[in-house]
Formats: structure tokens, C-alpha cells, sequence
């Protein structure tokens, strides 16, 4: 049998500034509990790179469905009916001032499986 995913990819390239220099992002999800193992479940994760296309040594965010033996950056999950989901948006932001200057590119993509 073999693996039916897809993958979803956005980013966005921009110079930093000082009034610029926290980026803040928001999210609500819900991915399905499929029950595979913890690098085989729906994820979302936000990288940050370079203008050159390196990452950058700032936090990655994996938004993961934390199941046994998974956790997840973020809290405020709730399980039900075979899914994993928040019921409000969750708020975080990153802090680029060490980057004001130079661009960064906010990477993100998803896969569902």
C-alpha cells in the first residue's frame, strides 16, 4: 500500500526593520489523528532562512498533533472524533531584531496525510 500525502509550502521573503522586527503569527488547525507513528502525522512547521537560503539558528515551530509519544510546541489542543484540533487561535512571535538589515524568508508548509 502506498502513501497518499500532499504537501503545502508558502513564504514570504522581507527586509528587516526595526519596525518590522517581531514577526508575529497566527494559526488554528485541525489535523486528523491518523493514527501513525509521530514523523508519519499531519504537521505544519515555520522555518526561518537567510537571504542566501540558510536557515537561521532562530526557534522552529512544528504545529504537530501531540499524540502518544508526540509532542507539540504549542498547547491548547483538544482530541475528539478522531481528530486534534484547537479551538482558538494560537498567537506567537519571533524575534528577528539580531536580523534588522538583512531579510529574512518565513518558510512554512504543511503536509497532510
Amino acid at each position: 500500500m502506498g502513501m497518499n500525502f500532499q504537501v503545502v509550502r508558502m513564504e514570504q521573503t522581507f527586509p528587516v526593520t526595526a519596525t518590522n522586527a517581531l514577526f508575529q503569527f497566527a494559526f488554528m488547525a485541525a489535523l486528523e489523528n491518523a493514527g501513525h507513528g509521530c514523523c508519519d502525522q499531519p504537521y505544519a512547521t515555520i522555518n526561518l532562512l537567510d537571504c542566501g537560503g540558510n536557515v537561521l539558528p532562530c526557534p522552529t515551530f512544528s504545529i504537530v498533533a501531540p499524540t502518544s509519544g508526540c509532542g507539540s510546541t504549542f498547547t491548547g489542543w483538544t482530541n475528539g472524533g478522531g481528530w486534534t484540533y484547537t479551538n482558538n487561535w494560537i498567537v506567537s512571535s519571533i524575534d528577528l531584531t539580531a536580523y534588522i538589515g538583512s531579510c529574512v524568508t518565513i518558510s512554512g508548509y504543511c503536509r497532510r496525510v
